[in-house]
């Protein structure tokens, strides 16, 4: 039906039930910069609260149209039907790739050209996010890294990816000794965190919100190098390459 000539790619807000599948979208825009996808037109369809981190969506809108309006999105069906990027399979030209055989591809290609993450963490969130951090015990100066263990009360076929978060004790502890702090990840349908030294469970602090997850992410330690602007929340002694 020629929609190719159209230059559209649509993706739906049932492909996104999780924040990591959101995430996919990054190997989608890097693959266009490398020239390895098509350049087109991306279009979220769904509204943003909607979606597992309305936040982190909202990072994206530098490299996505969104579309929210209900009547709309149905008045698009015939048209972002066969546009729409499946979860698992990635179309490139007049054939398609798995999704994870393509997401190598790109990540190994924009690593070997010194390439840096598409996005940054906004000065406000980071100003929020800090403040937050003084709010929930963690001092001043202090440097950290999140901790996410995952668990499912639901689904069992998936056990296997579970974890027990009281394994982690002795990774809680030797940061602490180091003068760091662990801030745990996740919701309340997990199991409470054990009272840990320079630990807080921000899972149950009742201060959870879609935005400062997204500053954990990206200020916590054990990621990519710190923005120069801010505070470091290295320890001195520590390299920066990680």
């Amino acid at each position: 039906m020629q929609y190719d000539r159209l230059n559209l790619r649509f993706f739906r807000r049932s492909n996104f039930a999780a924040i990591g599948h959101l995430g996919r979208v990054d190997k989608y825009i890097k693959g266009e910069i490398l020239g390895i996808l098509p350049r087109c037109t991306n279009i979220i369809l769904g509204e943003s609260e909607k979606f597992p981190n309305p936040a982190y969506l909202g990072y994206w809108e530098k490299y996505f149209s969104q579309i929210t309006d209900p009547r709309t999105i149905s008045l698009l069906e015939p048209l972002s039907y066969p546009l729409h990027e499946d979860s698992h399979i990635v179309r490139i030209g007049q054939g398609a790739r798995n999704f994870e055989a393509f997401a190598r591809e790109v990540q190994l290609r924009w690593e070997a050209e010194g390439r840096g993450p598409l996005l940054e963490l906004t000065a406000d969130h980071r100003e929020r996010g800090y403040r937050r951090l003084r709010e929930l015990g963690v001092p001043e100066d202090a440097w950290f890294v999140r901790l996410h263990v995952r668990e499912s009360q639901k689904d069992n076929l998936r056990d296997v990816r579970n974890s027990d978060i009281t394994t982690y004790r002795l990774a809680v502890e030797a940061i602490a000794q180091r003068g760091g702090w662990v801030i745990r990840m996740g919701d309340r349908t997990m199991r409470p965190l054990p009272a840990w030294p320079n630990a807080v469970d921000y899972a149950y602090s009742g201060r959870r919100e879609d935005w400062m997850d997204v500053f954990l992410w990206a200020e916590g330690r054990f990621s990519s190098a710190p923005h120069p602007g801010r505070r470091s929340s290295r320890p001195p002694s520590e390299s920066r390459s990680q």
